[in-house]
């Protein structure tokens, strides 16, 4: 097993809580969208304002539902 795979293995069984910075940059999206997806963590929180978040999201056709 890799590096990067043992740690998505701690992650998914750890579910803690993740908060991203400059969360309405859109490679923070996507990496808060992937791990949700992954269930890599129980919950990811993005910091910024969410009006922004949202049409960043929206614009790159992103799914934060989960987030």
């Amino acid at each position: 097993m890799n590096f990067v795979e043992e740690m998505k293995k701690k992650a998914a069984a750890l579910q803690k809580k993740l908060v991203l910075p400059e969360g309405n940059e859109e490679r923070t999206i996507q990496a808060a969208a992937q791990i949700m997806k992954e269930n890599l963590a129980k919950e990811v929180i993005l910091l910024g304002k969410p009006e922004e978040i949202k049409a960043t999201a929206d614009a790159k056709g992103i799914d934060i539902s989960a987030i």
